[in-house]
């Protein structure tokens, strides 16, 4: 994973080893299936959400290649969106539970949240964008079918890694990107917590001050000059 500047290594080390704990993707296993096969997920992925799959015909070549590689941004992209809620969430988190003064029972709902809900539902987003890669990945079989240069087995698990370690490492940083930002909120918050209450101080003696002086009034008193 690729740190942040300004982050320190303890934060880095915490961050790596959620997600780690938190995400195994599956094997590739489309390997050699026909469309019908397929889960329908994936089955909906190439005609419904992008569709590929009755876009371009089989053995059509490379000449798909611009559409696939607008699609993974696209894809991307949305899986940048889809993980800003749950991002924030597992940061403010962790920050509860890195903080010195927090006790052992919110330290503890913390890491439950993290482990029953938070964490589940970020594999699950992992989950759903390894299904895409795998259908793009059958669909680059399906269309080199026929030519000059068909897709090996071989080639196919490697390119797959690849995008599936692309993603993770996407993912990785869009978690630790959330982290940092919440660091700095929770900073701004207490620097501004700090100016207000010596904003306060000031402000009370100010009152306090104008107080004193309009109950003077009311009396009737002039205080005089000693000169």
């Amino acid at each position: 994973m690729t740190p942040i500047a300004g982050s320190s290594s303890s934060d880095d080390f915490l961050l790596a080893a959620v997600a780690s704990a938190a995400y195994d993707p599956q094997p590739f296993s489309f390997h050699d299936l026909e469309f019908s096969d397929l889960p329908q997920s994936a089955q909906e992925f190439l005609t419904q959400t992008t569709n590929l799959y009755h876009q371009f015909p089989a053995s059509c070549g490379p000449t798909y290649f611009d559409e696939i590689c607008h699609i993974r941004k696209n894809r991307a992209e949305r899986l940048e969106r889809v993980l800003e809620n749950v991002n924030r969430g597992i940061a403010d988190n962790m920050m509860v539970v890195l903080a010195n003064h927090t006790d052992d029972e919110s330290r503890n709902v913390a890491i439950a949240e993290m482990q029953q809900a938070l964490l589940p539902e970020w594999r699950s987003h992992l989950d759903d964008y390894v299904d895409e890669i795998d259908a793009l990945v059958w669909f680059d079989v399906h269309a080199q079918k026929g030519t000059p240069h068909p897709l090996s087995l071989k080639q196919v698990l490697h390119d797959r890694e690849e995008d599936v370690a692309r993603m993770i490492e996407l993912a990785l940083q869009l978690l630790q990107k959330a982290y940092e930002r919440q660091k700095r909120v929770a900073r701004g918050e207490a620097v501004m917590a700090r100016i207000m209450d010596s904003m306060g101080d000031e402000l009370d003696g100010v009152l306090g001050s104008i107080a004193q002086q309009g109950c003077v009034g009311d009396s009737g008193l002039v205080l005089q000059s000693p000169n």
